[in-house]
């Protein structure tokens, strides 16, 4: 599953760069929902926050059509980028930079 092997890239970005101002946030579009995201979460020892797909996240990011999808989000709150399918941590930490000039 392509989500699960980003999944440590995440969260080796998230206690890299927590202190830059930089915050890691996964939405899961698990239909089964916090029954099996929270242990699978607990399980492997992720810290960064994890929310469920909902309405309100859909009126943002819109369909989630392929999973994992990234969205870069400004400091603004605007989408920086969206990129599509796993991808190397370098690729994630270019896409941040980006979004920070």
């Amino acid at each position: 599953d392509p989500c699960r092997r980003v999944m440590p890239s995440l969260q080796e970005m998230h206690d890299e760069m927590a202190d830059k101002g930089v915050r890691i946030v996964a939405l899961s579009t698990d239909r089964k929902g916090a029954s099996v995201v929270g242990p699978f979460i607990a399980e492997h020892g992720y810290t960064f926050p994890v929310a469920l797909m909902n309405q309100q996240a859909f009126n943002v990011f819109g369909e989630v059509s392929s999973i994992p999808t990234t969205f870069i989000i400004k400091g603004d709150g605007s989408i920086a980028e969206k990129m599509v399918g796993a991808h190397p941590k370098k690729d994630y930490l270019a896409a941040i930079e980006r979004a920070r000039i």
